[in-house]
């Protein structure tokens, strides 16, 4: 800066204006996807109290992400239904939210690093509590009802909303209120007990209820349809599950679809992309925007008993971040494609039971974190594409 300053004293305004000018293009190109087109999930690690957070974000933007989504886990948030429930010694973390004791700390923790960064947030709220379950004891029970769901989904708003609470509480923070919300996570797998199967007519009264609710907070707030995954029909012209949602009274009550491609080859995964669009297309929806939001190849071929069929080496992940990126870059407009949530950042890679505990751009050890060969592809790819030729960037730019 001093050099500069130098500079200005000695040089000609119009000279100096001439040099700023030429020097721009060594380090800037033309942006080809829009502001918060690459993410990632902010989960698995990331969230343990010894996880070196702090310095990993400082990582994350350096890597070219722009967006973070996030399970709002309904369950952590929201333990206990009552105050009197509530541990005398943990009552201090709790707030009344229409009678239900809230404990905000590790959202704010997660949304406020996120808009620090400048990122985009996609919240997900999913993971019922055990006391308003359908299914108490199963992790992923759907809620007994949409009361209670939508009582928090409202909560929810006033905390992050345009007028939430979290940032006039906390002004030194950049205001980045949360516009769109995604209600729940994947309810077409049999995993997420959604009436233990069909889901749609369930999910489609949550959906109404939680978006009436919403848009009388916040009428610019956008309602992102949960993820449906392997939806594509034998005939790969359609998605089955998105449609079940439309056949239940889906239609009007979601702004952003969104869906989760997984499949081993990459060419699958654009017939999936392609079943979903046309799903949406032939339902009226073409003008609506569409979100990965999970895309993944997990490096865990070999290592897991029970493997989805898509699991990877660390070197063929790799490969299909190169190979996946242009490929969705190139057929952004025609799938109206907003945003790619790569999932997830850093995961431990250990272990038998799931193969998405290897799906880590970064692995975390316990005592550091180390990249695997997919986080250059990512990175390099990222930031081809958000215009910057250096080999990394800074908040706000190249």
């Amino acid at each position: 800066m001093a050099k500069v300053s130098r500079l200005v004293r000695l040089l000609p305004i119009a000279l100096f204006a001439a040099l700023l000018l030429v020097a721009a293009p060594a380090h800037a190109a033309k942006r080809q996807v829009p502001q918060g087109f690459f993410g990632t999930t902010v989960d698995g690690p990331m969230l343990a109290p010894d996880f070196p957070l702090e310095k990993e974000w400082g990582v994350m933007t350096g890597a070219g992400v722009e967006s973070g989504r996030w399970a709002m886990h309904w369950g952590l948030i929201q333990p206990y239904r009552t105050m009197d429930e509530v541990p005398p010694a943990e009552r201090f973390r709790f707030t009344d939210e229409a009678g239900v004791p809230t404990d905000w700390t590790g959202s704010d923790l997660v949304i406020g690093n996120l808009a620090k960064r400048g990122f985009r947030v996609w919240p997900d709220i999913t993971f019922a509590p055990a006391w308003a379950a359908r299914h108490p004891g199963q992790g992923n029970s759907p809620p007994n009802g949409t009361a209670d769901y939508v009582r928090f989904a409202q909560a929810a708003v006033k905390r992050y909303g345009p007028n939430g609470t979290f940032w006039t509480a906390n002004p030194s923070i950049p205001k980045r209120p949360i516009r769109d919300w995604q209600l729940w996570n994947e309810p077409n797998q049999a995993a997420f007990y959604w009436s233990d199967q069909p889901f749609a007519k369930d999910y489609v009264a949550l959906l109404k209820a939680s978006r009436r609710a919403i848009k009388t907070l916040d009428p610019r707030a956008r309602i992102v349809l949960a993820a449906t995954v392997g939806d594509i029909s034998a005939d790969r012209k359609s998605a089955p599950a998105l449609q079940s949602i439309y056949k239940a009274g889906g239609k009007g009550l979601f702004d952003v679809a969104a869906v989760h491609p997984f499949t081993y080859r990459v060419a699958n995964m654009m017939l999936l992309l392609n079943a979903y669009r046309a799903t949406l297309n032939k339902n009226g929806d073409k003008r609506k925007p569409l979100l990965i939001t999970e895309l993944a190849w997990p490096s865990a071929k070999g290592k897991v008993t029970k493997p989805y069929g898509y699991e990877t080496t660390e070197a063929e992940q790799a490969s299909r971040v190169r190979e996946v990126m242009p490929l969705l870059v190139k057929e952004r407009s025609r799938l109206r494609l907003e945003t790619v949530i790569w999932y997830t950042w850093s995961t431990t890679d250990t272990g038998t039971g799931s193969s998405f505990d290897y799906a880590g751009l970064r692995r975390w050890t316990g005592s550091k974190l180390v990249s695997k060969p997919a986080f250059s592809a990512y990175k390099s790819m990222a930031l081809k594409y958000e215009g910057c030729k250096t080999k990394s960037r800074v908040l706000g730019g190249c």
